[in-house]
């Protein structure tokens, strides 16, 4: 909300001649509360509070970023009456499958967390806690070179419960993507270490089989990284935020790739 593309997309806003409102969804950033304490429905619910008040019967352009656009891909099926278009970059969607694989048992003791702004993560500073360190079954480590001390920290119990309950790209998840109704710009990374290609590439081939997206663009970045934030991939924002706040392209689901 506060950082460089948040920023940026501010400015961009104005230049549409739209109004803008961001979110730190509870835990995160300057929200109140610890996010070890919430579950992503919780998170969904913020953007969803934030969609039915910020400017009521308007209709939305959603930026999420990472997690937040898994949130906001959520938001879209459950307001379709609201939301015009979504850009999502580094789309950490179904995340939660791909953090149960690579995560490690985390000690209750010596683990220092601090929240980061961007996204449900905080870095772990965890020592070897001493003999009598007692794991906490609950939490565990999922590794990250974006977190100082390399990792998340995150509750076993949350990663389980988003994956029973809010996949979208497959099992009966993947159903209530035909609901998706507005246009869909996808910007990713083939270089991302935090977010696995195959799920924003998974992404775009699940919305143009089951989707009914007017504009659906899938463009890859070949030498960016996860956070996608020097000023050529925040120009690249700027013209998908262009295309979609004219709806986008005429050519239904034809996810062009551009340059």
């Amino acid at each position: 909300m506060h950082g460089l593309k948040g920023e940026y997309l501010r400015g961009v806003a104005r230049e549409l001649g739209c109004n803008y409102a961001a979110l730190e969804y509870r835990g995160q950033g300057m929200s109140h509360g610890n996010y070890l304490d919430h579950s992503l429905q919780d998170w969904i619910d913020d953007v969803l509070f934030m969609v039915d008040t910020a400017t009521p019967g308007a209709a939305y352009i959603l930026v999420g970023s990472s997690l937040g656009a898994w949130l906001a891909l959520h938001a879209a099926l459950a307001r379709p009456q609201a939301v015009q278009g979504l850009l999502l970059v580094a789309p950490a969607v179904d995340i939660s499958q791909h953090w149960a694989q690579v995560a490690s048992p985390a000690s209750a003791a010596g683990c220092e967390q601090s929240q980061e702004p961007a996204g449900a993560a905080a870095s772990a500073k965890c020592g070897a806690g001493g003999p009598s360190a007692a794991p906490d079954p609950d939490l565990v480590l999922v590794p990250s070179s974006y977190m100082e001390g390399g990792s998340i920290v995150l509750q076993r119990s949350m990663i389980q419960q988003a994956t029973q309950r809010h996949l979208l790209l497959s099992g009966p998840g993947a159903v209530k993507v035909a609901g998706l109704h507005c246009a869909v710009h996808i910007l990713y990374s083939e270089r991302d270490d935090a977010v696995p290609r195959e799920i924003p590439e998974r992404l775009a081939h699940v919305l143009e089989l089951l989707g009914n997206c007017p504009h659906l663009c899938l463009e890859n970045v070949p030498d960016g990284d996860h956070r996608l934030s020097r000023e050529g991939d925040l120009e690249r924002m700027r013209r998908a935020l262009q295309a979609l706040s004219a709806h986008g392209s005429p050519a239904p689901n034809n996810y062009p790739r551009p340059d």
